[in-house]
């Protein structure tokens, strides 16, 4: 249940994270 939470937080910000800097150097 724990590792499920984290994962889930993982995700989240490192989705937003990885698509922040996709779009950075796609500029």
């Amino acid at each position: 249940m724990g590792e499920r939470y984290l994962v889930t937080g993982a995700n989240g910000c490192i989705g937003a994270w990885t698509v922040k800097l996709l779009l950075a150097d796609g500029c």
